[in-house]
């Protein structure tokens, strides 16, 4: 594992690119947002400190679609920014403000901020436009099924990483992470498993990871092969009463 992790370094570091325009350094990764394109952020210094953001692009790309920012949406989008240390300023962009030390970091918790707002408010056509996160939610508490949610945890590299929901270890079970794919892309799923990758070493042996997937938009079928060789379960929101049982 120590050796496909290096490899998988190294993929990321020769596919991502750097490009200085005027005062600011266009940084692309080699990760991709629902319409396929590559995430672009921009980077540029005040003195001691390195103000990164996403040229609004996040948001107005999601407008374009379609989606409202607005409202209760806007709310949500801010609390979800809030569990990656990200702002949202008043022109709409997805921001950190970092120094040498820490750039690392808050660049990485910028990209899962970017792909996870990219996700969460992407609905397929033919349902009223609402938060998939707020579907999970509003089953989980019909059903008496508790939870933590937001929580973050220091994998071995020493990244932050944000997962959906935490259900608490009991007699029964072992402690469950959980994640929402709204899309079920090969990008989502690569952000994914790297997440679990790098957090599962600190966690307890037995512990597991669960993914629920909105199979009302379309998923590529290589994502479940790709699960299955990281023994991780995958749930398809159809079929969420037949798995109740892994949440309680």
């Amino acid at each position: 594992m120590e050796g496909l992790m290096d490899e998988y370094f190294n993929f990321l570091k020769s596919m991502t690119s750097a490009v200085k325009l005027g005062d600011f350094y266009e940084i692309t990764v080699p990760l991709f947002d629902f319409d396929g394109d590559a995430i672009q952020l921009y980077a540029n210094k005040h003195g001691n400190s390195i103000h990164i953001d996403d040229d609004g692009y996040t948001l107005s790309n999601l407008e374009m679609a379609g989606i409202r920012i607005e409202g209760n949406r806007l709310k949500q989008i801010k609390r979800t920014c809030m569990n990656f240390g990200v702002t949202v300023d008043e022109n709409g962009k997805l921001s950190v403000k970092t120094n040498h030390s820490d750039f690392a970091n808050k660049l990485h918790s910028l990209i899962q901020c970017v792909l996870r707002v990219d996700d969460m408010n992407l609905t397929s056509s033919g349902r009223v436009k609402s938060y998939f996160l707020e579907d999970v939610i509003n089953y989980f508490d019909k059903n008496n099924i508790f939870y933590t949610e937001s929580p973050s945890f220091t994998g071995i590299t020493g990244y932050i990483y944000n997962f959906d929901f935490l259900f608490q270890r009991s007699a029964k079970k072992p402690e469950r992470l959980c994640k929402l794919l709204n899309n079920g892309t090969k990008t989502n799923m690569q952000s994914t498993l790297f997440s679990w990758s790098d957090t599962y070493p600190t966690r307890k042996e037995d512990s597991q990871f669960i993914i629920i997937i909105n199979d009302e938009n379309k998923v590529d079928d290589s994502i479940y092969d790709a699960a299955e060789n990281y023994g991780i379960k995958v749930i398809p929101w159809s079929k969420i009463d037949n798995n109740v049982q892994l949440f309680q």
